[in-house]
């Protein structure tokens, strides 16, 4: 029987001769345009349907829920205050209390830690980078021409439109480059928070990162242990081009992060846009922003969009580049349009997805202004609020991260194998996998995991 590596060996052989032939216009039967876009339709309706259904279920009456707070009012930083602790203000508190009783969190996890999670708002980009190098074991010369040339960097790419809103630090709080949110639309950083079409986007970011990446660190397996080894360091390290020390254990720590990194994307990325989305326009409903507030568009990303933007790129003149799409084209049509695949097929689609995206990245991000991992995985996320109903999303999210790989002592080797080989230790897979299920009472958090661990063999959190 052929093992995983021979059988990508065989679906890539497939794969460029179907290439060959596409380019001497040979249309496939199942790329046949009329017959894709059908489908496409049909599941865009089919889904906008089911979820606007959940959500009008769902949403309720929330007086209650941020009574005793404070008023729904803009941030007012303390003067003098250069870094800004947003975490203090009403709004930010409000929206973390609504999305804790919405999702009913408190009946799986004994506090909100996330309610003390520090959002700090950065006036320039020198406090803003500032944390991240004061970790590296460098001298203070060289610390200080890092931040320079990090600024540099940061200035030249915002003239391009460009550039690091924030980042999550695991356990220590999210980061915000305020000089980026005041870049062109208002004089200074404290001028962009004040300003109530640039408040709503500072907001949005602050969702992200601590609603999205701040809540796995905090409530799932997989973000405990990677906080507990300070996995961190290589996180922040890749995401500012840094280095970090030059160690046998540090080596290797980093090369075991970046798998568990390149295993979970979808899952982070998916999750962290989609609540984001979902958290903005949610509190606009609720009150706590004010109602012409700009916010970012519900359905932001769509099958449809991606599709088109796919068979493009399936006739590019970069032979790399058209085989990785025609590559992620396969994968995206089981994960989202196959008809009760084969879990072997879903994992191969997700592997396929990870093997061959970073050759899309700049395609995708010229299209859609984020990645294939922050695309695809919202597009994964719409699919399981369809399925599972929109109040198990957290839940699912801490399902598909319920794992623990012991990274002090597994070998690099080993764990890039088994992440490839077993499903259940891929949280992507594990994500994908969970899309399988359409649940008979949407929202029960109960019947998920009792059907994610019956049906699909998938550890779930104890006591659930």
């Amino acid at each position: 029987m052929p093992n995983l590596e021979e059988k990508l060996r065989q679906f890539e052989s497939r794969l460029e001769e179907r290439i060959r032939r596409h380019r001497r216009r040979v249309t496939k039967p199942e790329f046949a345009a009329g017959d894709i876009e059908e489908r496409i339709r049909e599941y865009e309706s089919r889904l906008e349907e089911q979820i606007e259904a959940h959500r009008r279920k769902v949403w309720r009456d929330i007086e209650e829920i941020w009574q005793g707070v404070g008023e729904a009012i803009g941030p007012h930083p303390p003067p003098g205050e250069r870094v800004v602790a947003l975490e203090r203000e009403p709004v930010l508190q409000q929206l973390d209390r609504l999305m804790w009783e919405e999702f009913g969190l408190g009946r799986y996890f004994p506090e909100n830690r996330l309610a003390r999670y520090p959002v700090i708002y950065c006036e320039t980009l020198e406090e803003y980078f500032q944390p991240f190098v004061e970790i590296l074991n460098i001298s203070k010369t060289t610390k200080r021409r890092l931040i320079k040339e990090l600024k540099a960097r940061a200035e030249e790419k915002a003239t391009r439109g460009e550039g690091e809103l924030g980042i999550n630090w695991p356990g220590r709080g999210c980061y915000l480059n305020g000089w980026l949110f005041a870049y062109g639309r208002a004089p200074n950083a404290r001028a962009a928070l004040r300003n109530p079409h640039i408040f709503p986007l500072i907001l949005s970011a602050a969702a992200h990162e601590k609603l999205g990446h701040g809540f796995i660190t905090e409530f799932t397996a997989m973000g405990q242990e990677k906080e507990r080894l300070g996995l961190w360091r290589y996180e922040i390290a890749r995401n500012f081009s840094l280095r970090t020390a030059d160690t046998p254990r540090s080596a290797l720590l980093r090369e075991k992060e970046h798998i568990v990194y390149a295993s979970s994307r979808l899952l982070e990325e998916g999750w962290a846009t989609w609540i984001e989305e979902h958290a903005l326009h949610r509190a606009r409903e609720a009150g706590i922003l004010d109602l012409e507030a700009p916010l970012v568009p519900t359905g932001r990303y769509s099958l449809g969009q991606v599709w088109h933007l796919l068979d493009e790129l399936r006739t590019s003149s970069e032979l790399e580049v058209a085989k990785a799409a025609e590559a992620v084209s396969r994968s995206v049509a089981v994960l989202l349009l196959g008809k009760n695949p084969e879990s072997g097929e879903v994992h191969r689609a997700v592997l396929t997805i990870h093997r061959y995206s970073p050759l899309l990245d700049d395609s995708f991000a010229r299209a859609f202004g984020q990645p294939v991992a922050y695309v695809l995985g919202y597009l994964l996320m719409r699919r399981l609020e369809a399925r599972l109903g929109t109040l198990c999303l957290p839940h699912a999210v801490c399902i598909a991260a319920t794992i623990t790989y012991d990274l002090e002592h597994i070998s690099a080797s080993d764990l890039g194998r088994l992440v490839a080989e077993n499903p259940c230790l891929n949280a992507d897979s594990r994500l994908a996998h969970l899309g399988l299920l359409d649940l008979s009472s949407k929202g029960d958090v109960k019947e998920l995991a009792h059907r994610a661990h019956e049906e699909l063999n998938l550890a779930v959190p104890e006591g659930w």
